[in-house]
């Protein structure tokens, strides 16, 4: 089996990225359906992704796209009640279900690791819904903690 390659991605591959992006919203959509619509056009997905700040990258072995992620660069100024904070910011990740287990989920991180440290970025930031146990298992595995929590009540 071939090397898991992680580099930019092209704006031809926001079609295959789109994809994948359909088995995570759908997984969302399942999750919590008081909140997630099932998407008929991904076309928002793409221009979402194509935003000034956000920056696409994809894991791929031979020709076949395994995974994505899509991460935002932030840079918050010193207020008069917060520190000056700079992170990347995951928006999206998403591994194809089929290739689950596999090193693509981390080998993606580590480029984000990577990219991040290079870029003067000394943290990386994500937000993952609480139904979302294999996620969440697998960011703790390499390496996040939880910093914050977002509480609802209905009523």
């Amino acid at each position: 089996m071939s090397e898991i390659v992680v580099r930019k991605a092209g704006t031809e591959e926001l079609a295959v990225t789109a994809e994948l992006k359909r088995q995570i919203h759908e997984l969302h959509v399942q999750g919590r359906p008081d909140l997630f619509a099932p998407m008929q056009d991904f076309e928002v997905y793409a221009t979402h992704a194509l935003e000034k700040d956000m920056h696409l990258i994809v894991a791929q072995r031979d020709e076949k796209l395994l995974g994505y992620a899509l991460i935002c660069y932030v840079h918050r100024p010193a207020s008069p009640y917060m520190n000056e904070r700079k992170f990347v910011h995951v928006e999206e990740f998403c591994v194809d279900e089929a290739c689950h287990r596999q090193g693509v989920g981390r080998k993606l991180m580590e480029a984000i690791r990577h990219e991040a440290k290079q870029n003067g970025y000394p943290r990386i930031e994500l937000d993952v819904w609480a139904f979302n146990e294999g996620a969440r298992q697998f960011y703790e595995a390499v390496g996040f903690n939880c910093f914050r929590y977002f509480m609802e009540m209905n009523v």
